[in-house]
């Protein structure tokens, strides 16, 4: 059966993950419009510049385009 714990942690897992791939997509589209611009980038995503680098850290996101 289900556990209330168990359904809670499911959908919150699914919840970070649809989070998680959200921003990376957000973060790839800023990069590609700006040339790879990290300022820029920030700017359009409406975040500082060092939580850009943070978040591109996190998810493994180069500093330069493949």
């Amino acid at each position: 059966g289900f556990t209330s714990s168990g359904t809670k942690k499911s959908a919150k897992t699914s919840l970070k993950s649809a989070q998680d791939q959200a921003q990376i997509k957000a973060i790839f589209q800023a990069l590609k419009k700006t040339g790879y611009n990290k300022t820029k980038a920030a700017n359009i995503l409406g975040i500082h510049r060092t939580m850009l680098y943070k978040k591109m850290k996190e998810y493994g996101i180069g500093l330069r385009p493949q």
